[in-house]
């Protein structure tokens, strides 16, 4: 099994609430409750690209920590907008964060003016670059409204979409994931070879990662990381990324960022005093 490692800024988002939530858009010509579905691929598209948003309501104050969208469509030139708030007016913000709808990114990219030293990622290929955005909370808050404003009047498509939003809560390890990570594309596809001739059925390929936390206090352990452990099981969906906001690569980040279902989990073990370890393997979910 690989290990997925990352600098102590690595984080895991889980315990993802929209699909319990009411969620409406200013627009709609895809239905905004695709964004309820875990699946990217079935995306809410709005009419324009000029200012588009999305509200969700938890339908009641809730503990509430991180903020996500993926796959979406934008360019380097959009940005997102998070607010949190405890009442449906707005009135009571609290949490407010808007960010470039792509990752800046130092060295060669595409930025507003093109091709150039110092631009952003292109997501000309979502199989192999999932737009994902995250919005991370100083501590844990509790409200009820969410509103995600999208603004890219330069998108050439003319509107906006996004395949999945997340509102939720954020595991951040105190030692971070353990040096030595690796992540690998899996091919599902399917050969099958005769004397004379071979026949494939091709299917989508995906990542996986496999992240060891060796060292957990007995608070993270038996607080955070088993609470995180009995929510997700193998069917809700989580976040995983080894490098977020990697300031000198964007690429890399976007390499090891995923948004999937847990596909496997060890026991949480004890090999040293008052130290606890385990394991966490994500599979992506792609468009």
């Amino acid at each position: 099994m690989g290990v997925i490692v990352a600098a102590n800024t690595g984080y895991t988002l889980y315990g993802n609430l929209i699909d319990t939530a009411t969620v409406s858009a200013s627009s709609q010509l895809i239905p905004v409750y695709n964004l309820k579905n875990m699946q990217p691929g079935k995306v809410w598209r709005a009419s324009g690209c000029v200012e588009e948003t999305v509200t969700v309501d938890l339908g009641s104050k809730q503990f509430v920590d991180a903020f996500a969208v993926v796959n979406q469509n934008m360019n380097g030139r959009g940005t997102i907008r998070v607010q949190f708030a405890t009442d449906a007016g707005f009135t009571d913000v609290l949490f407010d964060e808007t960010k470039r709808a792509i990752m800046p990114e130092a060295g060669l990219g595409y930025d507003p003016f093109g091709w150039s030293l110092g631009g952003y990622p292109r997501m000309d290929d979502p199989q192999r670059n999932q737009a994902i955005r995250t919005f991370l909370a100083p501590k844990k808050l509790k409200g009820r409204y969410t509103r995600f404003t999208f603004k890219n009047p330069t998108l050439a498509a003319g509107y906006i979409q996004a395949g999945r939003l997340f509102v939720g809560r954020q595991y951040i390890d105190e030692y971070g994931f353990e040096a030595g990570w690796s992540y690998t594309w899996n091919d599902p596809s399917q050969i099958s070879d005769t004397e004379r001739s071979i026949f494939t059925v091709s299917r989508p390929r995906f990542r996986l990662m496999n992240g060891k936390f060796p060292a957990m206090s007995p608070e993270a352990a038996f607080g955070a990381m088993d609470r995180m452990k009995k929510q997700l099981g193998k069917s809700k969906d989580l976040i995983v990324s080894a490098f977020p906001e990697d300031q000198w690569s964007a690429q890399r980040a976007y390499a090891t960022s995923i948004y999937g279902v847990l596909s496997e989990t060890a026991a949480t073990g004890n090999p040293f005093f008052e130290r606890f370890d385990t394991t966490l393997s994500a599979r992506e979910l792609v468009p």
